[in-house]
């Protein structure tokens, strides 16, 4: 196993190594989606990489760096599944046998796929108290040391991590390509280990070094998010529940860790039923299934856990391998009830348009709705909304657009109160009522 970080010239090589053998997935937007978040949302869709998801750029990458000796041996790894598939798929592509170890409690689906893509799948005993991945390994390293294969890292590789960076290498030429885009505001992806991230930040820091870079984790697998806050490794004790089984490695990546530390601008997490509302939306905006693991920077965005409303961000959307019936569990589908339903601070910015002017005393901020009516913070002359008739609520003490919505309404114009904005109430109700009266307003034409 390599001892040390790539640099971003490894991720650059890894991408001309690699044309033309993966796929270049799609960089998507939906405009559903960007009501939604209430920002342009630009999703990377590795869940239709060659095998589901982006582990197969790393694993590729690797084994095409092998020396022929190691290739004739063959090569060995543990995976929760994801990766496993990924070098199954690469080993096989490059003449190479593959033994896979997997959890014990791997989903079947994901073992089906390693199988079928060529490799030898072996599970691994769940222990009581122990991390499942810490398991799988150990036992991924008596396989190489008894037959002589070679034993690949899933994230601490440097040839694995410099080949999932090439998933941002494509981001930021579809960016400029499809929507002429020099840089974004900010870009959210999937934290395991940190060999996406990791890979894909080396990438960002000379492409976009504007960009403003997030790694995401299950609430429950948070070791990047204390170690970031804390400046020094923390690890997950015991088998946490998460039904994100791909993000579930028990601290950052030795080699991954530096990278991240470095080069993000924060970690944040989210909970399961955020995932699978990320999940729900991605179906029905992007018609892009995904996996709980896949879902998770996107949950982040509509969870609002980092300031996105009118700006520009790209999200990876990392895999996509599950099966039918789990997704349909997942989401809690039923003949009869309501699927994944949105986090209680979720809100559908439909039909409203954020402006922010900096450069005076306070930011002047105002949310408005386009069938008529404002939600502002600053100074907004109220005098003058009376005596043309507008819709006016003033909230205070606000920086940041999505925060309006929790503050309450502290001034509000004579036509505001007639269709029942009150003080007091909070911001996000009077802008409901707004979009109301303009939608019967325009029924009414």
């Amino acid at each position: 196993m390599a001892s040390q970080s790539p640099s971003a010239a490894d991720v650059d090589a890894a991408a001309k190594r690699m044309q033309g053998k993966i796929h270049r997935t799609p960089l998507l937007e939906s405009i559903a989606l960007n009501n939604l978040a209430g920002c342009r949302v630009l999703v990377k869709a590795e869940a239709l990489q060659k095998t589901g998801t982006f582990k197969f750029r790393g694993a590729l990458n690797r084994v095409l760096l092998l020396p022929s000796e190691a290739k004739a041996r063959g090569v060995v790894a543990f995976s929760s599944g994801n990766f496993g598939q990924g070098l199954a798929a690469a080993a096989t592509l490059c003449g190479v046998k593959s033994t896979i170890v997997m959890p014990g409690d791997a989903p079947l689906n994901k073992q089906a796929r390693a199988r079928s893509y060529g490799a030898t799948v072996v599970l691994s005993d769940i222990l009581e108290g122990e991390n499942r991945e810490i398991t799988a390994a150990r036992l991924a390293e008596k396989l190489s040391a008894d037959h002589g294969y070679t034993l690949l890292h899933p994230f601490e590789d440097r040839d694995v991590i410099a080949g999932q960076g090439t998933t941002a290498v494509e981001l930021a030429d579809q960016a400029y390509e499809q929507f002429g885009l020099h840089n974004l505001d900010a870009f959210l992806v999937c934290a395991g280990g940190g060999g996406l991230s990791a890979g894909c930040c080396l990438a960002l820091e000379q492409r976009m070094p504007l960009c403003a870079r997030f790694a995401v984790e299950p609430a429950a697998y948070d070791d990047h998010a204390r170690s970031f806050a804390s400046g020094s490794v923390c690890e997950v004790v015991g088998n946490p529940v998460s039904i994100c089984d791909a993000l579930q490695a028990a601290s950052p990546g030795k080699n991954t860790w530096p990278v991240n530390k470095r080069l993000l601008t924060g970690v944040l997490t989210v909970t399961d039923d955020e995932v699978r509302y990320a999940m729900r939306v991605a179906f029905e905006t992007l018609q892009l299934v995904l996996e709980p693991s896949g879902a998770v920077p996107l949950a982040a965005v509509l969870a609002r856990k980092v300031e996105t409303v009118g700006k520009t961000v790209a999200v990876v959307a990392s895999g996509g391998n599950t099966d039918v019936v789990k997704f349909a569990k997942t989401l809690g589908l039923s003949a009869n009830g309501p699927v994944a339903p949105a986090p209680p601070n979720a809100f559908d910015w439909t039909g409203f348009q954020v402006t922010e002017t900096h450069g005076l005393t306070r930011p002047l901020l105002a949310i408005r709705c386009l069938s008529g009516g404002c939600l502002g913070c600053g100074w907004f002359d109220m005098e003058t909304a009376n005596k043309v008739g507008e819709i006016l609520a003033v909230v205070n003490g606000v920086s940041a657009p999505h925060d309006m919505l929790g503050a309450v309404v502290a001034k509000c114009s004579e036509k505001a109160i007639a269709i029942g904005i009150n003080e007091g109430m909070p911001g996000r109700r009077a802008l409901e009522i707004m979009r109301k009266y303009g939608q019967q307003s325009l029924a009414k034409l």
